[in-house]
């Protein structure tokens, strides 16, 4: 990915209180980082414990971590400092024999569990209208990029059910710590949504909820495997 250090407009920009780190700016796609979830605009400001703000400071850094381990990333986004495992890491430093673990390294991925889910497009405004999922179960390790994927499944399937309505691209859906509630809004201000329950439960209230403060289409979805 390609990094550049934090300057004062930016920090006023993505709501630091003083210039550090480094700010994302391009990512390579299918790589460790883009796959692992850090965003273009995300500012990095540790790796591995070590705080950074220079390129070639992170390049040295990571170059120390064995080929195919992974390391934990300290970055703000959306004005809230947040934790990603980026890895497995291409490294010019040998990996390290079979079985064995890296100090430091984190798990690569947490374990997955199931969660139940409601996922719905709208338009806004006092006439709003649009589809809505019936209560969904999906199995996965419960992180931002798993999550924003289901999203994106469901915004298909109602560009499909629906030819013509939802044209205008959304961008990646943005998604909140523990990726119970992920939202994306459009240029036309049509607002998709997810939201998650690990208890079949409470995701039936929260489904309860939404269907009863607004009626929307229900459309016949099951989540991709």
């Amino acid at each position: 990915m390609s990094v550049a250090p934090v300057t004062a407009q930016v920090a006023q920009a993505v709501g630091l209180e003083a210039p550090r780190g480094l700010v994302v700016m391009e990512l390579m796609p299918g790589q460790a980082a883009d796959v692992s979830g850090i965003w273009s605009g995300d500012v990095i400001l540790e790796v591995r414990g070590v705080v950074v703000g220079d390129p070639v400071q992170m390049r040295r850094v990571l170059g120390v971590v064995p080929d195919g381990q992974s390391v934990t990333v300290k970055l703000w986004r959306g004005r809230e400092l947040r934790e990603v495992v980026v890895g497995p890491v291409a490294s010019n430093t040998p990996a390290l024999p079979a079985g064995v673990v890296y100090a430091d390294a984190p798990a690569l991925a947490a374990s997955v569990r199931e969660r139940s889910c409601v996922a719905q497009l709208m338009t806004s405004g006092t006439l709003a209208s649009g589809v809505r999922s019936s209560l969904f179960t999906v199995r996965n390790n419960g992180s931002e990029a798993e999550s924003a994927k289901v999203t994106a499944a469901f915004l298909l399937a109602a560009q499909k059910a629906q030819p013509g309505k939802w044209l205008t691209p959304h961008p990646r859906p943005n998604c909140n710590r523990d990726s119970t509630v992920c939202t994306s809004v459009n240029t036309d201000s049509e607002i998709l949504t997810m939201l998650c329950r690990t208890e079949r439960e409470e995701g039936a209230r929260v489904y309860e909820s939404l269907r009863q403060s607004r009626s929307l289409t229900e459309l016949a979805w099951s989540p991709p495997p």
